[in-house]
């Protein structure tokens, strides 16, 4: 057991460390938009007169969700598959606010000065588009090292 778990967290690999990063960053998404798991299903299937549009918005809001606990888990795994998730979750994060970093909201300190939020808003944006580029930039190198292998291997 001891062996396995530091086989999973082990530093040595830099791709892997941001595999572990960009996982827990995902489930911890999760964990602080919780609720939302409570609230998402009751609005899509409400006995209430909801126009459609709404509807649509609040499903989408919890296929995105629940794509955060997937890729957080294809992160973990080290599966080339989270890498082809994490683009539309972009569009997602920044269409319903949902930011990896959104933890950030959460520290009341930061909060006493006024006119913070928006700041805080602004690097959740940067933070959120320095993700997306070192996604690719892995993305492109396991690309090239396979393309590399498959290469090898034909000889």
């Amino acid at each position: 057991m001891k062996a396995k778990l530091a086989k999973i967290f082990a530093i040595r690999n830099p791709k892997r460390t941001a595999n572990i990063v960009f996982g827990i960053l995902d489930m911890l998404t999760i964990l602080l938009y919780l609720r939302l798991f409570r609230i998402l299903p009751t609005s899509i299937f409400s006995p209430y007169e909801i126009p459609l549009v709404p509807r649509f918005l609040f499903a989408l809001e919890f296929l995105l969700l629940v794509s955060f606990g997937v890729s957080g888990i294809l992160y973990f795994l080290d599966k080339p598959a989270a890498y082809f998730m994490y683009p539309p979750q972009f569009v997602g994060r920044l269409t319903f606010a949902l930011f990896s970093f959104g933890f950030l909201f959460k520290i009341r300190i930061i909060f006493n000065a006024q006119g913070v939020y928006s700041v805080v808003f602004g690097v959740c944006v940067v933070l959120e588009i320095f993700r997306l580029v070192g996604t690719i930039f892995m993305f492109r190198q396991m690309y090239r090292n396979r393309k590399t292998y498959l290469s090898e291997s034909a000889k």
